[in-house]
């Protein structure tokens, strides 16, 4: 019961009047507290609970649920939205509680039923990708290799990483190929695959790292994946490398011709498309010749003398624009980039960096 209407008590009142209205405020505030209702429950033993942490302590789930139930009821009761938010809060902060107990009881039963039970309880919240966090970090530790599976199953995306690479090494572990083939379909199907291709290297899988390459774009900036390459010395290896950067080279657009040219006028979109040109081919060889000397960098690191070699010729010249005038052009080569690559290599070769 709330009080709208302000009481006033002036000079003229008898004390009579004062004493009925002190008892009457008296007795709303008493009604206001009623009106507050306290949650107890029931357990299936008859005890009596008055919160959900008690019913949890005494692994009564079932009551701790009948205790959420009231609480949740409550919240449609509160009259202004401070309380309702105040008392939804309450209700979610209870739920998670109730939930990691229950699955915490649950997990120790180490049984198809109370499995199947944790199941049904992450259905109901929607599988709360958090929750199954926790169950998969608990089905590691108690090396249920099936039940782990069960749970990963739930996972739809964006997937904590190191959930993720404990699920990976913990079944990569076991070295089957059930797992294996457990893994690539979930991997595929969280857009992860270049996780099990680090595994895969670490472990030195060369069958999968063969069959990953069949199916998927070198990327040169992929550490793992390079270096592992590049260790192995293998020309086949080497080849793909190179055959992604020739790939790269194909890309870029056509080279602006060698010394002046002439722009016409045409309002100015003549000279903008030649610097779009010269820009262009520009980018495309300034990338080309990135990719050329990290692969360099990987070769003189694993020692890998002929893939450095085939780096370095891959090295593209490079073009220099001066515009002395609005409609004039002067193209040269830039040859920077390639005697910067052809010094780095002779000087590991002088420094032993192959041997």
């Amino acid at each position: 019961m709330n009080i709208n209407n302000r009481i006033i008590i002036n000079e003229n009142m008898t004390m009579n009047q004062i004493i009925h209205i002190t008892v009457f405020c008296l007795a709303v505030c008493l009604l206001s507290a009623c009106g507050e209702k306290k949650i107890t429950v029931k357990g299936t033993d008859g005890t009596e609970y008055e919160s959900y942490q008690e019913c949890c302590e005494a692994q009564d789930f079932q009551a701790a649920h009948q205790f959420l139930a009231k609480m949740k009821n409550a919240i449609i009761e509160k009259e202004s939205s401070s309380e309702k938010y105040q008392a939804e809060k309450m209700f979610n902060e209870a739920k998670e509680e109730v939930f990691k107990q229950e699955a915490l009881f649950l997990m120790s039963q180490n049984n198809e039923e109370a499995q199947s039970r944790i199941l049904y309880l992450l259905k109901e919240e929607g599988d709360n990708t958090d929750h199954i966090d926790m169950l998969v970090d608990l089905a590691i530790e108690n090396d249920d290799e099936a039940y782990v599976k069960r749970l990963t199953n739930l996972y739809k995306k964006d997937v904590d990483d190191d959930i993720l690479k404990q699920i990976v090494e913990y079944l990569s572990s076991k070295k089957t190929e059930e797992n294996k083939d457990f893994l690539m379909s979930l991997l595929k199907r969280l857009d992860e695959e270049s996780l099990l291709l680090k595994i895969a290297i670490r472990n030195e899988d060369k069958v999968f790292v063969d069959e990953y390459l069949q199916s998927h774009t070198l990327s040169i900036d992929d550490e793992d994946i390079m270096n592992y390459l590049a260790a192995s010395k293998e020309k086949k290896y080497t080849e793909r490398i190179i055959a992604t950067l020739t790939k790269m080279d194909a890309e870029i657009s056509q080279k602006p011709k060698m010394g002046k040219t002439e722009v016409g006028d045409n309002y100015g979109k003549d000279k903008k498309e030649f610097i779009q040109k010269c820009n262009s081919f520009k980018e495309g060889v300034e990338e080309l010749n990135n990719s050329c000397m990290i692969v360099l960098s990987i070769a003189i690191k694993n020692k890998n003398q002929y893939l450095a070699q085939r780096a370095v010729s891959m090295v593209k010249s490079n073009i220099h624009v001066e515009n002395p005038q609005y409609f004039t052009f002067i193209v040269r080569e830039d040859n920077e980039d390639i005697a910067n690559a052809k010094k780095t290599y002779n000087e590991a070769v002088r420094s032993g960096a192959f041997k």
